[in-house]
């Protein structure tokens, strides 16, 4: 658990994004309230009228990847067409831009589903790995990121795959002094 902050209590636009590696398949059979893994989680559980404030990425039994957000008064649960599989690494990614909810699966967009809730204002401190609610993600969670803004296709590719490397890289050589210069790729902001 993480304390609360600012830092990721979003009520609008965000992304979230993790590298995820399943190692056991069966949730309920670990004792897990419900049949999902928790991978990230910031809500504030309101009841009645049993409905939550704040966002948050789970893993389903089988595989797919179920993405929240809400308000006391509503929320949405979408849940992505493709999986992340048991003992892989795999890339997901949440994007909420205020039209849409978007779920990306190492680095391609799986599915993208209307937007009818935007996270609340959620109380409750960041969860990795687990909720309040004994749903734990059994596996290994690397590399949390925490956006307060909707990422592009193309800055969720490069969380997936990496900034590609400059091009024309020089090396000149002085006395106890090395300069390198090289040509930045589009969109990089630094290296």
């Amino acid at each position: 658990n993480t304390p609360n902050s600012a830092a990721f209590s979003f009520t609008g636009q965000f992304t979230a994004a993790a590298w995820i590696k399943p190692t056991i398949a069966d949730y309920v059979g670990q004792g897990n309230a419900n049949n999902w893994g928790t991978i990230i989680q910031q809500w504030t559980w309101v009841d009645p009228p049993a409905v939550i404030n704040g966002y948050g990425i789970n893993r389903f039994n089988n595989g797919t990847i179920m993405v929240f957000n809400g308000t006391a008064t509503t929320y949405t649960t979408p849940t992505s067409i493709g999986t992340a599989p048991l003992n892989v690494w795999t890339h997901v990614a949440h994007v909420f831009d205020g039209a849409a909810d978007r779920i990306y699966i190492n680095g391609l967009l799986d599915s993208a589903f209307p937007a009818t809730a935007a996270p609340g204002l959620s109380s409750a401190p960041l969860h990795v790995g687990r909720d309040d609610y004994n749903r734990f993600f059994y596996g290994y969670i690397d590399e949390v990121r925490l956006f307060n803004a909707a990422l592009t296709a193309a800055q969720i590719a490069v969380l997936h795959g990496g900034m590609p490397a400059p091009g024309g890289l020089s090396a000149t050589t002085a006395p106890n002094l090395v300069t390198l210069t090289w040509n930045a790729v589009p969109g990089a902001t630094g290296y």
